[in-house]
């Protein structure tokens, strides 16, 4: 279909993106640990995007959907029009799509899918269960993929990219009481080791969550954030070197200059990478057909250079366009012992933690923390926790040691004082 789709838009069409994605997934069903279901799908998939200047070259507008590899020509001769009349109507401003590079370059897969799903999969079975918590239900998947991006200006880029995913389901039974925990899992290839401490450390969360006393309302205190949690708060400098957020003045960072006020010994170390060890988003290119090179972002406090698509790095104009999906932070000054000198509460499991990037407020309801008496740590849930990114940056500590969570590399834990924590004892 590619041929005859690039016919028509260029006829009808000022310019055009299109992305072509070829699928192959390897999927495996288990109840218990016992296969129900597995199966091969060989898919593909086509985005299209259509460019519509105005008759100043002031603006360039454009729209996005999904094409099918079958229609026929007076069908897709039908929605190139319907598309091409709906993005008259966007008022962007101008800016050049992507031209071609110099390096072109393609690469091909060396790892066998099989293999990995294999490894995922004795990974699971290897767990070990108790009378108290197990494996309820698990689907392991993992996606082959062949990336071609074309456009108007001769832009012709192939990359082979392979990622997985397990889905989890445990239960944990004390007494009377039973809890289902959910678990998403995403990465290239099987990290075993990862892979089985999570498990484990989720088995663990289970049992905790049925004997957890209720929260004590701490009003502000230190708590220590980590894994997913810890993403949530670190996605806040992300975005704001992001160009979308400079271009909407959602963030003030400057190159050069510093991006808070930091009182304490550890400052934001941050850089975007094309590829990261054992990542689910590791791509050749950018979705606009830019050859992604690693970048520092942030330097010991400082801010350095900014990330984005083509539209808003245009718009910037203070960065070469490119839309990373890797990042990686340094580490802190903080170890286990600093971090047991003073009360804390390790925050495990929210109904649904969030951090905003556009006003750095984030907050949570708590399903399983730690709390550190000094002493030990003990189980609780209820309350909730809130706080402001902005404001409590300046006196944030991070772990030494790194812990990576499929595409970031991260501290190990983030901790934050003075955040306001509400109990309900």
């Amino acid at each position: 279909m590619s041929d005859r789709l690039i016919e028509l838009l260029k006829v009808k069409a000022d310019g055009y993106k299109i992305i072509n994605t070829t699928t192959r997934a390897h999927e495996f069903f288990f109840i218990k640990h016992k296969l129900d279901m597995n199966r091969y799908k060989d898919v593909e998939h086509t985005l299209l995007t259509v460019y519509k200047k105005d008759k100043e070259g002031k603006y360039l507008g454009s729209t996005t959907r999904e094409i099918h590899p079958y229609l026929k020509n007076e069908e897709l001769e039908m929605i190139i029009d319907q598309m091409v009349y709906s993005a008259q109507f966007v008022k962007n401003p101008y800016y050049e799509l992507v031209k071609p590079e110099d390096k072109n370059i393609s690469d091909q897969l060396k790892v066998d899918p099989l293999e990995v799903a294999k490894d995922i999969i004795m990974t699971i079975q290897a767990t070990k269960e108790t009378p108290i918590t197990n494996i309820n239900s698990y689907e392991v998947f993992v996606n082959e993929k062949i990336i071609n991006i074309k456009n108007s200006l001769g832009v012709d880029v192939t990359y082979h990219t392979l990622d997985s995913q397990a889905e989890i389901i445990v239960n944990a039974k004390l007494d009377d009481q039973e809890i289902e925990i959910y678990r998403n899992y995403t990465f290239g290839t099987c990290d075993k080791e990862y892979l089985s401490q999570q498990l484990h450390n989720t088995l663990q969360i289970g049992i905790d969550r049925s004997k957890a006393v209720p929260t004590n309302n701490l009003k502000q205190f230190r708590v220590v954030f980590t894994d997913h949690n810890a993403i949530k708060l670190l996605n806040y400098f992300i975005d704001m070197t992001n160009v979308s957020s400079i271009y909407m003045k959602i963030s003030d960072y400057q190159k050069g200059e510093t991006i808070a006020e930091f009182t304490g010994n550890d400052r934001i170390g941050l850089s975007a990478k094309a590829k990261l060890f054992n990542s689910s988003k590791n791509h050749l290119y950018d979705e606009d057909g830019n050859l992604l090179c690693d970048r520092e972002l942030i330097s010991d406090g400082v801010g350095v250079d900014y990330w984005g698509n083509q539209q808003f790095s245009q718009y910037v104009g203070k960065s070469k366009a490119s839309n990373f999906k890797n990042f990686v932070f340094a580490g802190g000054s903080f170890d286990q012992l600093e971090l047991k000198r003073s009360p804390y509460l390790k925050a495990v499991e929210f109904s649904d933690f969030q951090c905003d990037s556009a006003t750095g407020n984030f907050a949570g309801e708590i399903r399983l923390a730690y709390y550190f008496d000094g002493d030990k740590e003990i189980p609780v849930t209820g309350g909730s926790i809130s706080g402001n990114i902005r404001q409590l940056q300046k006196q944030m500590r991070l772990a030494k040691d790194l812990k990576q969570i499929d595409n970031y590399l991260i501290p190990e834990y983030v901790v934050l004082d003075d955040v306001v924590v509400s109990g309900i004892n």
